[in-house]
């Protein structure tokens, strides 16, 4: 299956929502028309032919601003290999950044962000620590930070100090961090490199790659400082010795354990911060909590009066600089041409995204 995207690439954090650039990301060449208005304005009107999919996206000239409550409708004809047609569609935008927008104040530590973030949540939705949960424990967070450094060799970013006192769960995927070992009696402030955490979850040696060579020495060095738990565990590493300018995040695939970096649209590596706040991406819960009609994103928006199952209603976080929107036509490889396609929009954030 190919999806052809449509993105609205937020440019800056603000607490207020700027105006949005509007690009395309290429997945094939295609042929698009189309105009965007906002309530009596026309934004934009935009025509592409595009043939070069070497690119990563298009731009388009065009910006919106999600912050408008008139919403917007974008209406025109899309061409491509399996699927063409004309759509019509509108859509108004909420805005979770009361909630979420703590995550980025720099006033503040980013331990204490994590906590006051929790405690936001708590007070749309008693029962989210079902899914998302932090405990501290007291224990002397310098000493720790101290001894995790000569380990590695190299300063540790300083959003991975605040996993020395904290442990975080979301779901059934845990943060790992620097103090990981001492949940046990007697463990020593040691950090797991990426081989002895496969190890000690039951990989046989002889699955790792072999010792001495370069992939091996690699999983040597790199520390896990995330799990997702799915059909197997992918997690997320950091690279102490990543070079300036230099992936130092990414993430292994949980079939073929292939490493990703973390990476912007533009393919600049990802900030510490990005890159630990990836695995709260509430856009990846919203869709289950409509559905079920229940969490926090669902509470929030049903707090201000909003419906919650309009179709057309895109979630949005004026707060995270990574926040794209994506515009999908979705193109079968067996589906004949159709009069009219069906455009798909959510909101995604750009650190998270599979490429």
């Amino acid at each position: 299956m190919k999806n052809i995207i449509l993105i609205m690439g937020i440019a800056m954090a603000t607490p207020t929502l700027a105006d949005v650039p509007l690009v395309i990301a290429e997945d094939g060449a295609y042929s698009f028309e189309a105009k965007v208005t906002q309530g009596d304005e026309t934004l934009c009107e935009i025509v592409l032919e595009v043939s070069d999919t070497s690119k990563i996206f298009e731009q388009t000239g065009c910006r919106i601003n999600p912050a408008d409550r008139s919403g917007i409708s974008i209406s025109g004809s899309f061409k491509g290999e399996y699927a063409s047609g004309s759509f019509d569609a509108s859509y108004t935008f909420f805005d979770v950044s009361p909630w979420t927008g703590v995550l980025r104040d720099p006033s503040l530590d980013f331990g204490t962000r994590l906590d006051r973030y929790r405690e936001s949540l708590l007070a749309l939705d008693a029962d989210v620590t079902s899914w998302f949960r932090i405990t501290t424990r007291d224990i002397p967070e310098a000493d720790i930070i101290k001894a995790v450094r000569q380990d590695v060799g190299t300063d540790l970013p300083s959003e991975l100090h605040a996993f020395v006192t904290r442990d975080m769960i979301v779901e059934d995927h845990s943060y790992i961090g620097p103090a990981f070992q001492m949940r046990r009696p007697g463990g020593k402030p040691s950090w797991p490199s990426l081989s002895e955490r496969e190890i000690g979850q039951g990989v046989p040696e002889s699955a790792l790659p072999a010792k001495d060579t370069e992939l091996r020495n690699w999983y040597d060095r790199v520390r896990v400082v995330f799990e997702n738990v799915g059909d197997g565990v992918a997690p997320i590493v950091w690279d102490p010795e990543a070079g300036i300018g230099q992936p130092d995040f990414f993430w292994l695939h949980e079939e073929d354990r292939e490493a990703t970096p973390l990476l912007y649209l533009d393919g600049t590596p990802v900030s510490a911060l990005d890159a630990l706040l990836a695995p709260l991406d509430w856009a990846k819960i919203w869709d289950g909590q409509r559905e079920d009609r229940s969490g926090w994103v669902y509470r929030a928006v049903a707090t201000q009066g909003v419906d919650a199952d309009d179709p057309g209603l895109i979630i949005v976080d004026t707060s995270n600089p990574n926040t794209v929107l994506s515009f999908n036509f979705d193109q079968g490889s067996n589906v004949p041409f159709f009069k009219t396609v069906e455009p798909y929009l959510a909101s995604v954030n750009q650190t998270w995204w599979e490429r």
